[in-house]
């Protein structure tokens, strides 16, 4: 009753969680151009998913899965009718592949021949997973209600269906461990039985094992995505979008977000991007993203954004590492560390790697 009378006194009042503020981008997150500038590890179609298993750098590019073999060279290490959702790696070379619709398949042989148990069968799809320290394989759940590949569609209705399940190495059913989250978008281990987790809408990490989640970063300038353990401690998160005032007002505009969800074509939405848009019809086109109509502002307003934040052990971040409003590698969706380089994935076509203590 408390809470209730709270949401309608902050809707009334334009308050705490009806608030239109965002965090701006300052402090650990001041903007630079070290993902503009990175060199290019691979160039593909919308590559995702980065993760070394045995050594190894695997990554998705829609229903495939590539082994980088050198730099600007893979080879398809797996094929399959369905979009690659989710990866995993170990040492050991296990490699656990989730696709839209089917689950995570646990093989050792990246080809796909041996192919061990599947987990989560028919739920909805996997958008992250984690090994923890016993081999076991911990799983994000985005949206109950849709696919991975509409997740959009999860922030605008709004969504608070995520949930964590942890798949015990006997290949019984998996347990859950939390549900409700606000699109839960990556995963990593956190110490025995625990993992943190990106809550991505709510724009913050939490931490979930026994017990409810518990937040451990909050207040952050844009969505976070995947996650990945760093060096030393400590992870790396790639950041889906920034937030933006525009999106927060038609979050909280209820009348309006129903219209423009049935009447618009996705793709000119007030949404989240991942990637620059020079599309006529783009809502953030006139001149607060451009200089004379023309050149697109770095510090301008927009929906789309590359980032990718090092957060230290005890979840206060570190550095990050950028492309600006007028950049052309945004919409990160994973990063990874291999052999003293952070790999990182953006939906415009690029891998890019970094020193992993670049700041």
């Amino acid at each position: 009753m408390i809470q209730a009378i709270r949401s309608l006194w902050d809707d009334f009042r334009g308050a705490g969680a009806a608030a239109l503020s965002v965090p701006s981008m300052d402090g650990a997150f001041r903007p630079n151009q070290n993902l503009e500038e990175a060199p290019v590890a691979l160039a593909c179609d919308r590559p995702d998913n980065v993760t070394v298993a045995g050594g190894r750098v695997y990554l998705s590019s829609g229903a495939r899965v590539l082994a980088l073999t050198g730099p600007g060279t893979a080879e398809v290490a797996a094929d399959g009718d369905a979009p690659v959702t989710a990866m995993a790696g170990l040492p050991d070379g296990t490699l656990a592949v989730a696709r839209s619709g089917a689950g995570a398949v646990l093989a050792v042989d990246p080809q796909g021949r041996g192919a061990g148990r599947i987990y989560g069968a028919g739920m909805a799809d996997i958008t992250a997973m984690a090994f923890a320290d016993d081999g076991a394989l911990a799983l994000a759940v985005g949206s109950a209600r849709f696919r991975a590949a509409d997740w959009r569609h999860d922030l605008m209705h709004p969504g608070q269906s995520g949930s964590v399940w942890l798949a015990p190495l006997s290949g019984a059913a998996p347990q859950r461990l939390a549900e409700g989250l606000r699109y839960a978008g990556g995963i990593a281990p956190a110490g025995p039985g625990r993992f943190v987790v990106s809550e991505t809408w709510a724009s913050r990490l939490v931490t979930v094992g026994q017990g409810a989640p518990a937040p451990v970063l909050s207040g952050l300038p844009a969505y976070p995505w995947r996650i990945a353990p760093a060096t030393g401690g400590g992870c790396w998160v790639a950041f889906l979008a920034p937030r933006n005032q525009l999106i927060e007002l038609v979050l909280r505009d209820r009348a309006f977000r129903g219209r423009m969800v049935a009447e618009l074509d996705p793709e000119y939405w007030i949404a989240p991007m991942l990637r620059p848009s020079d599309q006529p019809l783009d809502p953030m086109l006139k001149g607060v993203q451009r200089v004379s109509g023309s050149e697109p502002k770095p510090w301008g307003s927009s929906l789309s954004w590359g980032l990718v934040a090092r957060i230290g052990a005890d979840f206060v971040p570190d550095f990050s590492h950028h492309s600006r409003a007028n950049g052309k590698r945004h919409g990160f969706t994973s990063a990874a560390e291999h052999d003293g380089r952070l790999l990182a994935t953006s939906h415009c076509g690029f891998v890019v790697s970094l020193p992993v203590d670049q700041r």
